[in-house]
């Protein structure tokens, strides 16, 4: 088993990383494993520091079939509605 590094700061960028730089950030070029890299690195090379943390996700275990989850890092309810608010809105900014 591979083990993760004790920090992504200097992890090389992901082929879809580059996709996407090339796509103007178009998300359909990124994987979600490249999505989180670059997160883990932006954070790990003190880039950013948030605070809180909401990642959604789905998954399709089988033809037809979908399934939801999420993991959550904030420091109560309420901050993670508001952050997955101020994130929506974001989004459709964009």
């Amino acid at each position: 088993m591979d083990h993760l590094p004790d920090s992504f700061a200097d992890h090389p960028e992901t082929i879809g990383e580059r996709r996407a730089e090339r796509a103007d950030g178009n998300a359909i070029a990124w994987t979600p494993r490249d999505a989180l890299i670059s997160l883990l690195r932006d954070m790990d090379a003190d880039r950013i520091t948030p605070a809180g943390l909401f990642i959604a996700f789905f998954e399709e275990p089988a033809p037809g079939s979908t399934r939801t989850g999420f993991r959550n890092a904030t420091r109560s309810p309420i901050e993670a509605m508001g952050l997955i608010e101020m994130g929506r809105q974001r989004f459709w900014q964009s």
